[in-house]
C-alpha cells in the first residue's frame, strides 16, 4: 500500500494536475463525521500505519503526494476508484463510511504536501557514473525477439548451460558452452526462477507477469539432449503469482521439502502467501499476504537448524527471519523494517565481508504504481551488515534508482565481492539514463574523523550502443575461462517514468527500446 485522499482545497489541486489530472477521475462524495479537531500529523499517526510504518511527508516530493494522498483516502473512507486507482485500490478494505472528517482531510493533505520538498530539491541531478570500461558487449543470438520481456536468466555453471526465460513468449530457452541454442520450450506461463536438481532444473512460473490470476506452477525440467527429449512434470499448480522456490530438506527427515514464494497480487492475507510444502506436500504458510519478494533458506542463528528469511512489501517493507524451532514450528523475528515507500525488490544472503557472518545484499527501487513516478534518492542497493546474533547494520548504500535486480560476485578478480544492479526507474531527464552499473568494491577504510569503516565503491555504467531497459541480471563462468561473465535481460514494459507527458524521452527510447537485444553478454577482457 501507498498512500491517498480527497477534497483538496484550490491550492492542493493545482500541486495535483502536475502528476495526474484528478478532473477525469472524480471521487465519490461522502459526508464525513464532525470533525475532531486532529491535526494532519495526528491523522496520519492515528491511521497512516495500520498496515506498514508511519509515512512521513520527505518520503515523496511535494508534486507527487496528492496522487499517493487520494489512493490512501480510499482507505479512510473517501472512494476515488477511476482512472489509475482501478487496479490500485484494494476495494474490500474501503470502509463503508469516512473514518475522519473532510476538515481532517484536508490538513492530512496539507501536512505531506507542504512538509515534503520540491522534487527539484529532493532529486536534484546527479552526475553519472563513469562509462563501462574492461568489458566487451555482444548480444546473444537466439535468446527472443527485440523488445522482450524476459524474466528469467541463470548460469549452470557445473555443466556449462544458460537459461533464458521470456514473458512476452513464454519460452525458456537453454544455451551451450559456447552460446549455441540447443532447445526453446514453451512453457505455458512466464519462467520466472529456476534451480537444479539431481535431474535437471525446477522452475517456477508466475502464470501472469502482470497480475495474479492464480495460474502459478512450479514445473520440473529434464533435458536429456543425447536423446533430444524434454521431459516435463507439474509438482504444483493453482498457484498465486509465483516468484521463487527453494528445495531444501528444511525438516531435517532426510527428505526434500519445497518452500515456494506467491508474491500474489493486493493486499493482505489471501492475496499471496510463502508456504512449505513438506516432502508428502503437506502445506504449511510462514507468510500468509501478498507481497512475498524471495525466500533464503539459510541457518542464520547458528543452531544448526535450516531457517527461512523472507523479504516481503506490499505495505510492509520487511525481512522476516522464521526461525526453525524444530518439529516444524519457527519462531518469527523482524530482522529488517523499513518505510512503506522504500520499495524492496531483491535480497541475497551471503557474507559480504568475508568475516564469516550472514550478511543482506538487498536491492529497493520498486515505483511500478504510479503513472509518472517520482525519484527517490533511497533507491539503491544496500549491504546489511550480520552481527551472528540476528542483528543486521547498514554498512554499505549506492544509490541507484529504480534499482531492481542484482548479483554478488568477483567480478574484477581481485578476490572480494563486486555488485552488478539494474536501475529499472532511472532518471529519465538524463541524457542516457543510467540502468547498468557495475559497483566495483575496493575495500574499506577508517571513516572521516575516526568515524565508523566505510566502503570505497567504484561505480560505472553501461552506455552507447549496449544501452538498455534491463530487468534482469545473471553472472557466472558459463565458457569455463576462468572469468565471470555478465548477462542482461532486457525489459520494454510500458510505464516507469516514460511518460507521453514527455514527448522527447517518449519517442526517442522507445525507439531504441524496441530495437535493444533481448539479452546482452558482457565479457570481461583479460
Amino acid at each position: 500500500m501507498r498512500t491517498a485522499w480527497t477534497l483538496l482545497s484550490l491550492a492542493l489541486l493545482v500541486a495535483a494536475v502536475l502528476v495526474y489530472p484528478l478532473a477525469d477521475h472524480p471521487p465519490e462524495r461522502r459526508i464525513g463525521p464532525p470533525d475532531g479537531g486532529l491535526t494532519g500529523e495526528q491523522v496520519a499517526e492515528r491511521y497512516c500505519q495500520s498496515c506498514h510504518l508511519l509515512p512521513v511527508p520527505g518520503q515523496l516530493p511535494r508534486e507527487t503526494w496528492p496522487f499517493a494522498i487520494d489512493w490512501m483516502g480510499n482507505y479512510l473512507g473517501y472512494p476515488k476508484l477511476g482512472g489509475p486507482f482501478e487496479r490500485l485500490v484494494a476495494k474490500r478494505l474501503i470502509p463503508d463510511a469516512p473514518l475522519v472528517s473532510t476538515a481532517e482531510m484536508t490538513r492530512l493533505g496539507r501536512y505531506f504536501i507542504e512538509g515534503a520538498l520540491p522534487a527539484a530539491a529532493l532529486t536534484p541531478p546527479r552526475a553519472p557514473a563513469p562509462p563501462l570500461e574492461g568489458w566487451t558487449a555482444s548480444e546473444l543470438a537466439g535468446a527472443g525477439e527485440r523488445g522482450a520481456v524476459v524474466t528469467l536468466l541463470w548460469v549452470d555453471e557445473a555443466n556449462g548451460r544458460l537459461w533464458v526465460g521470456s514473458a512476452n513468449d513464454d519460452m525458456l530457452r537453454v544455451f551451450d558452452r559456447d552460446r549455441k541454442l540447443l532447445v526453446a520450450l514453451e512453457m505455458g506461463g512466464d519462467p520466472i526462477h529456476i534451480e537444479p536438481r539431481p535431474r535437471g532444473v525446477r522452475v517456477a512460473l508466475a502464470g501472469d507477469f502482470v497480475r495474479d490470476a492464480r495460474q502459478g506452477k512450479v514445473v520440473d525440467v529434464a533435458l536429456d539432449e543425447r536423446a533430444g527429449t524434454v521431459a516435463h512434470r507439474v509438482v504444483l499448480e493453482g498457484l498465486h503469482r509465483t516468484i521463487e522456490t527453494h528445495t531444501r530438506d528444511v525438516d531435517g527427515d532426510g527428505e526434500d521439502d519445497l518452500v515456494v514464494v506467491g508474491f500474489g497480487d493486493g493486499v493482505g492475507s489471501g492475496y499471496g502467501k510463502v508456504s512449505i510444502y513438506w516432502s508428502e506436500r503437506e502445506e504449511q504458510v510462514l507468510l500468509d499476504r501478498a507481497g512475498g519478494l524471495g525466500a533464503a533458506i539459510v541457518d542464520i542463528d547458528g543452531d544448526g537448524a535450516l531457517d527461512v528469511l523472507v523479504l516481503a512489501t506490499q505495505g510492509s517493507n520487511e525481512l522476516v527471519a522464521h526461525l526453525n524451532r524444530g518439529h516444524r514450528t519457527f519462531e518469527r523475528r523482524v530482522l529488517l523494517q523499513r518505510d512503506v515507500s522504500f520499495g524492496f525488490n531483491e535480497m541475497h544472503v551471503l557474507d559480504f565481508d568475508g568475516d564469516g557472518r550472514l550478511d543482506v545484499v538487498t536491492t529497493n527501487g520498486n515505483n511500478m504504481e504510479m503513472p509518472d513516478p517520482p525519484l527517490r534518492p533511497y533507491h539503491g542497493v544496500r549491504v546489511f551488515r550480520g552481527d551472528g546474533a540476528l542483528g543486521f547494520e547498514e554498512a554499505l548504500f549506492h544509490p541507484l534508482y529504480g534499482a531492481l535486480t542484482s548479483v554478488v560476485r568477483d567480478l574484477d578478480g581481485d578476490g572480494d565481492l563486486d555488485i552488478a544492479a539494474t536501475g529499472f526507474y532511472p532518471d529519465w531527464r538524463a541524457a542516457e539514463p543510467e540502468t547498468f552499473q557495475i559497483v566495483e568494491n575496493r575495500g574499506r577504510a577508517a571513516g572521516a574523523e575516526g568515524g565508523a569503516e566505510r566502503y570505497l565503491l567504484a561505480p560505472r555504467s553501461l552506455r552507447g550502443e549496449a544501452w538498455n531497459r534491463w530487468m534482469r541480471v545473471a553472472a557466472g563462468d558459463l565458457d569455463g575461462d576462468g572469468r565471470v561473465e555478465l548477462f542482461l535481460g532486457a525489459g520494454n514494459v510500458p510505464g516507469g517514468g516514460l511518460h507521453p507527458s514527455r514527448p522527447r524521452q517518449w519517442e526517442h527510447y522507445r525507439e531504441r527500446l524496441a530495437r535493444a537485444p533481448a539479452v546482452l553478454v558482457l565479457d570481461r577482457r583479460p
